[in-house]
Formats: C-alpha cells, sequence, structure tokens
C-alpha cells in the first residue's frame, strides 16, 4: 500500500471514529432534590431521551426540546455525503436539546 493511500485511510477511520464519540452535556436546573430537573445537550434527541433515563429511573417529564433537523428528500447524494463528511470539523456538536422534569420515586 503506497503512503498517500495509507494516510487516506487512516483519515477516515479516525473520522469515522471521532464521529462515533457522542458528546453529551447534562446540567441541574433545578434546586429540588425530590425533583431535579436537567438541561441536556447532544446529537440528537434519542440520545438525549437515553440520557434523561439514565439520569431519572423513576421517569420524566419532557419540558422542552428541540432537534436540528435537515429535509433530506431536496438534497441529492453528493450533497448529502458532503455535508456529513464535514459534520466531522463542525466545532459544535449540539444538534439537540432537551429540558426535563425527574418524576418523583414512588414509595
Amino acid at each position: 500500500m503506497n503512503k498517500p493511500l495509507a494516510w487516506l485511510s487512516a483519515g477516515i477511520w479516525s473520522m469515522m471514529i471521532l464521529q462515533a464519540c457522542t458528546h453529551l452535556e447534562s446540567r441541574l436546573i433545578s434546586p429540588d432534590p425530590a425533583r431535579p430537573s436537567y438541561e441536556l445537550h447532544g446529537p440528537n434527541l434519542l440520545a438525549l431521551k437515553l440520557e434523561a433515563g439514565r439520569l431519572c429511573p423513576a421517569g420524566y417529564d419532557i419540558t422542552r426540546q428541540w432537534e436540528r433537523q435537515q429535509r433530506v428528500e431536496e438534497l441529492g447524494f453528493t450533497t448529502r455525503w458532503w455535508n456529513k463528511a464535514m459534520s466531522a470539523f463542525e466545532s459544535d456538536d449540539h444538534q439537540a436539546e432537551m429540558a426535563v422534569a425527574c418524576q418523583a420515586a414512588r414509595p
């Protein structure tokens, strides 16, 4: 394998690995220990719902949610591929936000 091809392959694999490492942020926004509330930031709503389930084992109520979406049917394959490839270089990987209030634990 020649060196340019090896470097290209290594670069593609490293981008894929970095893309797989999602970064979630959670911040406690309620001072009530009986029913805490959190503000969550992450790559998509599914990841945030999983995190909310981890933070609130007794259940939670979603008070606010937002996710950046793009209309895929309007873009061609090349444009979608290019946008996905370039999204790895964006500094802000937070594409979704959610605020949740944990439900009180049942006795």
